[in-house]
């Protein structure tokens, strides 16, 4: 079982050329087809089925859309208890099409939102995340999936998201990232995991 795309008998192939290396999901089509013997080798032919054609950058990073570590600490005052806090972070999506993300929250936060400001879709969560659990939303296609990580459990809150919601994906070039809670946490923190650009052709 891959445990990255949760499928079983599929393999992670790279290919590498004289400026980088890129990485592709697939699985064995057909038995290798033996076509002469060199020496005391033989050369053969394995084909390779791709279900999703998109290369991949050679390893996937985490960005990070808000943070906190480090630096002075002091008591923080809101006017309204239901005050808005938002983070921006810029992403530029460096490849032939959009791109699905992984998105992580580690409470405390209180209904998040992240949005995609360069196209107007989000997806918000009405829910209270605990610090001691996190909230992870995948918007690839066909693995849409909300689940909230607790100590003990798993637990799908797909019915959790607003129904204006969408599994957006990064369009190619710049997006501008916004995460927004109703309540200002110390200790929480969003993450995109993972992130690769997708590239048609190598």
């Amino acid at each position: 079982m891959n445990q990255a795309t949760g499928k079983r008998g599929e393999l992670l192939i790279y290919y590498t050329n004289d400026y980088k290396t890129y990485r592709i999901y697939g699985k064995v089509e057909n038995s290798a087809e033996f076509n002469d013997r060199k020496r005391n080798r033989d050369k053969s032919t394995i084909s390779f089925y791709c279900q999703d054609p998109y290369w991949l950058d050679e390893k996937g990073k985490d960005i990070d859309v808000k943070s906190v570590s480090g630096g002075l600490s002091f008591p923080l005052s809101l006017p309204n208890h239901f005050a808005l806090v938002s983070f921006y972070k810029e992403i530029e999506n460096e490849g032939d099409t959009e791109a699905p993300v992984q998105i992580e929250y580690e409470g405390p936060a209180t209904n998040p939102r992240i949005t995609n400001e360069t196209t107007g879709e989000y997806i918000q969560v009405n829910m209270e995340i605990g610090e001691k659990e996190k909230l992870v939303i995948n918007t690839a296609e066909g693995q849409e999936t909300v689940n909230l990580i607790t100590p003990h459990e798993v637990i799908d809150v797909y019915n959790k998201i607003t129904l204006s919601s969408t599994f957006f994906k990064l369009i190619v070039g710049k997006n501008l990232i916004r995460y927004s809670s109703e309540e200002e946490g110390a200790k929480d923190k969003v993450t995109i995991k993972g992130y690769s650009n997708k590239y048609v052709g190598v």
